[in-house]
C-alpha cells in the first residue's frame, strides 16, 4: 500500500498538484507492479495515492451483495491518524471505500483536482463502494450511522462528501468492469499463496452450493450498477478483445451506452486488438499514455467550461 505522505508530492513549483488516486487489482503489489503507473503520473506532475483490496474483499464483494451504508464513528478522523505506511485495518470493500475518502478530505487542501484509475474488478468494486458513498441513490440515501439508527448522513458528513465529489474531474477503467464473475478463480491466480490462504479462511461459509447462483444475481446487478450510474463523471475505458476477465463485448456495450447518456467527449476507451489483462501500459506504451493524456487535459476542459 502506498500513499500520499510528504511535502514533495503536494506541490510542483509552488502550484497544488493534482491527485490520481489508483485502485489496484488483486494481487496487485504496489512497488512491483504498479511503478511505471506512478512514474507516468508524476512525470505529468501529478501525486498519486494507492489502494489494493485484499483477495478476501474481493470474494465477498463478488459473493454477496452490497450491503446498507454505514458511516464509521467519528469519520474521517479516526481514518486520519492511521500510517499511511501500514496496511488498512478495514475488512471490508465498504470500509476500505470509507478509509480512502477519509485520506483524500485530508488531501484536498493540498490537491485540488483528484483522478481515479481503476484496475480490473477487485478496483471496480472498491469504485462501486465510492460511488455509492458519494453519490447515494435508492436504499443507499438513508445512511446508517454506528451503531443503530438509520438516517440521512449528518449535514457535516454530506458537506464534506460533496467537497471530495466535486473535486473528482475523472476516472480511468483499466481492464475493468468484467461482468462474468465466474472468472474468479482465474482472478485469484494474481493472488500470492498467503493471500489465497487468507481466502479460503475469511470466505469458507461462503463457498456453499448455492453459491453459483448467487455469483450470477451479484454479476447481474454488478453490470447494472455501472450502465444506470447516473454521474456524468468523464471516464476513459482501456479493454482488449483478447481477455478473458473483462470482456470486450460487454465493456463495448458499457461504453456504448454512456456515451449515449452523456455524450461521446465525456464517455472514451481505447480498445486493443490483442493485449494483457491490466497490462495495457506494457504491451502498447506509446498509445495508452497519448490516450491517458489526451483524456485527462479534456476533463480539466470541461470542469473549466461547466463553470463558466
Amino acid at each position: 500500500m502506498s500513499s500520499v505522505n510528504n511535502r514533495e508530492n503536494r506541490t510542483l513549483g509552488g502550484v497544488r498538484r493534482p491527485l490520481v488516486v489508483i485502485f489496484g487489482w488483486m494481487g496487485c503489489q504496489p512497488k512491483k507492479h504498479l511503478r511505471r503507473y506512478i512514474e507516468m503520473y508524476s512525470k505529468m506532475g501529478m501525486a498519486v495515492c494507492i489502494r489494493v483490496a485484499s483477495p478476501a474483499m474481493v470474494v465477498k464483494a463478488t459473493l454477496e451483495q452490497p450491503s446498507s451504508l454505514t458511516i464509521p464513528r467519528a469519520w474521517p478522523y479516526d481514518q486520519q491518524t492511521s500510517s499511511p505506511s501500514l496496511p488498512s485495518s478495514s475488512t471490508t470493500m465498504e470500509g476500505l471505500a470509507w478509509n480512502v475518502l477519509a485520506e483524500i478530505d485530508s488531501l484536498l487542501p493540498h490537491h485540488p483536482i483528484v483522478f481515479f484509475h481503476v484496475f480490473s474488478n477487485a478496483g471496480c468494486f472498491l469504485w462501486e463502494q465510492v460511488t455509492r458513498i458519494l453519490r447515494p441513490t435508492g436504499k443507499d440515501a438513508a445512511i446508517t450511522t454506528e451503531p443503530t439508527a438509520t438516517i440521512a448522513a449528518p449535514r457535516p458528513i454530506q458537506l464534506r462528501l460533496q467537497s471530495i465529489a466535486d473535486r473528482i474531474h475523472g476516472v480511468i477503467f483499466d481492464s475493468g468492469p468484467g461482468n462474468d464473475l465466474h472468472q474468479l478463480p482465474l482472478a485469484l491466480s494474481y493472488a500470492t499463496l498467503l493471500e489465497k490462504l487468507g481466502v479460503v479462511f475469511s470466505t469458507r461459509y461462503l463457498l456453499l452450493p448455492w453459491s453459483q447462483q448467487r455469483v450470477e444475481q451479484r454479476a447481474k446487478d454488478y453490470a447494472n450498477t455501472f450502465r444506470q450510474d447516473g454521474w456524468d463523471l468523464p471516464q476513459l475505458y482501456f479493454f482488449c478483445e483478447s481477455d478473458a476477465l473483462a470482456p470486450h463485448e460487454f465493456l463495448r456495450q458499457l461504453v456504448e451506452h454512456r456515451q449515449q447518456a452523456h455524450g461521446v467527449e465525456r464517455i472514451q476507451c481505447r480498445v486493443w486488438k490483442e493485449s494483457t489483462h491490466c497490462a495495457h501500459l506494457y504491451r502498447h506504451p506509446h498509445e495508452y499514455r497519448a490516450t491517458l493524456s489526451s483524456f485527462l487535459d479534456q476533463c480539466i476542459m470541461l470542469s473549466l467550461r461547466s463553470r463558466l
